[in-house]
């Protein structure tokens, strides 16, 4: 599910011109990050949690760890991102597209793919030698300390980030809402533009609630790592299943995406 519906919404992002918007690239460089999680981190999560590691094993979980820790942090930055771009628009309406534009959301996203990579092989470069030494592909057994400060810089901070945001946003949209509906005056053109504006509002919501629920547990997880083999796997599971989940909540909360999925596949 996660590897067909995340790659179909980059696809009708990319073809048809009226979605390519500052917003719909954030939600694409999201999908991107899940479709990789999906077609990467499921198959070798799972393929090494059950097997031994042989030496041949352990450089691919040691692959797989660089791959988990990137998947997840670009995660997490794009949220901020895309919760950034949601706050803009809702106390800066007027002003949304000309702050947000196309060529601005395309280099910050640029900048977070190039930040994260150059981070996390930084991370798993200098705890090789815990990796080979303690015969393990963990980067909470091999370097604590770097696996502490991602938990830290990439969750914590950020997370904390995206609530406040989330908050605000929230807040400020019941008020504009009960001020639009209320003015007369307002145009019914705009009035369109800013309920659209809402609806994708409420849609990157439940996708940043849906990573708060299945994101904790793993975390938890990491502070406790001797929990049994098969708790861990639920976690993992768990938190997986937010890669897979979010091409429902486009295709069930948005209109647009959901008319060019329904195109592309001649539904």
């Amino acid at each position: 599910m996660g590897i067909i519906g995340d790659s179909l919404t980059v696809f009708v992002i990319w073809k048809y011109e009226h979605l390519r918007t500052s917003t719909n690239f954030l939600i694409a460089s999201l999908a991107l990050t899940d479709f990789i999680a999906s077609l990467l981190n499921t198959s070798l999560v799972f393929m090494l949690q059950w097997f031994s590691i042989s030496f041949e094993w352990f450089v691919i979980a040691v692959v797989k760890e660089f791959i988990y820790y990137f998947t997840i942090s670009s995660n997490i930055f794009n949220l901020t991102l895309i919760s950034v771009d949601r706050y803009i628009f809702i106390h800066y309406p007027l002003r949304y597209l000309d702050i947000m534009t196309k060529k601005r959301s395309v280099y910050c996203i640029c900048f977070i793919w190039l930040y994260v990579g150059i981070l996390d092989t930084i991370f798993v470069a200098i705890s090789w030698s815990g990796f080979l030494r303690l015969r393990t592909s963990s980067l909470y057994i091999a370097s604590p300390t770097f696996y502490y400060s991602i938990i830290v810089s990439h969750f914590m901070i950020l997370s904390s980030i995206i609530l406040v945001l989330n908050v605000k946003i929230a807040i400020t949209a019941c008020k504009q809402s009960k001020r639009i509906h209320a003015d007369g005056s307002v145009q019914q053109q705009n009035q369109a533009m800013v309920s659209n504006q809402m609806k994708i509002t409420k849609m990157l919501a439940t996708v940043v609630g849906l990573f708060y629920v299945t994101f904790v547990p793993s975390v938890v997880w990491g502070f406790s790592y001797n929990l049994n083999v098969y708790i861990g796997t639920a976690f993992i599971l768990l938190l997986l299943m937010n890669h897979w989940i979010n091409p429902v909540i486009y295709l069930s909360k948005n209109k647009e995406l959901r008319r060019a999925y329904v195109q592309v596949l001649n539904i």
